[in-house]
Parts: C-alpha cells; sequence; structure tokens
C-alpha cells in the first residue's frame, strides 16, 4: 500500500451509517456536482446493496486473515485499531482503499465478534 492508496479512517468513522452507505454507493457509481436528495438516495441504497450482496465474501476473507485472529472475540479491542486491522484485511480482498475503508468502519460498528459469528476456515460462513 502506497501513501496515495492510505484513506483516513477516521473520516470514516466520524460518519452515520447512512453516510457511510452514500459516500459507498458514489464511489461506487461515480458522482458528481449537484446531487440531488434523490442522487444521494440512490447512492446510500445502492451502497447498502452492494454491502449487503458482498458481506458473507467479506466476512469470510477477513474474518480468516491473520493479522485478525488476535481481535475476534475480544470485546474490549479498541474500534479505532479493529478498524485499521480490518482495513488492511479488507483491501486485500478489495483491492479499492475507499471500499476497504468503510467496510472496516462497518465491521467495526457491526462488532468484529458478531461480523466473524461462525466464520470458519473449513466452508463458507454460516448464514
Amino acid at each position: 500500500m502506497t501513501a496515495a492508496d492510505r484513506v483516513p479512517l477516521d473520516k470514516y468513522q466520524s460518519m452515520t451509517e447512512n453516510e457511510l452507505y452514500e459516500e459507498l454507493g458514489r464511489h461506487l457509481l461515480g458522482s458528481g456536482p449537484g446531487m440531488t436528495p434523490d442522487d444521494r438516495r440512490e447512492a446510500r441504497d445502492f451502497g447498502r446493496t452492494w454491502f449487503r450482496n458482498q458481506y458473507d465474501r467479506l466476512r469470510h476473507s477477513v474474518c480468516l486473515h491473520p493479522r485478525l485472529q488476535g481481535f475476534r472475540d475480544n470485546s474490549v479491542s479498541d474500534s479505532l485499531i479493529d478498524a485499521g486491522a480490518i482495513y488492511g484485511a479488507a483491501q486485500q480482498v478489495l483491492s479499492d482503499s475507499v471500499q476497504a475503508a468503510i467496510v472496516a468502519v462497518l465491521a467495526t460498528r457491526i462488532g468484529l465478534s458478531a461480523f466473524c459469528a461462525g466464520v470458519t476456515p473449513d466452508g463458507p460462513p454460516e448464514a
């Protein structure tokens, strides 16, 4: 990862869940000046749908990453440290720093234990 690839996680940590999904949707769809409320809603819905559709793939890839094994089931770990660890693992899966950062913050808000529940190396994650 180069310095140009780094995304400030604290920017995303301060956003609401709706803002995160909107940012993700705008990043995936592209955006221009003068977005209307309908455009923002469409971006938010698209971001939420993308995250839902990628959820199991992301969980399996991120939760089994060796860097995250020490954080799983640790309810006292700092959320920014968790987000940083998740970001590194997610970036290897997504190859996009903005997507990886938003996924990291969303996963942290879900809670790493809940996000990783049922994920085992023996097979696909449980539904």
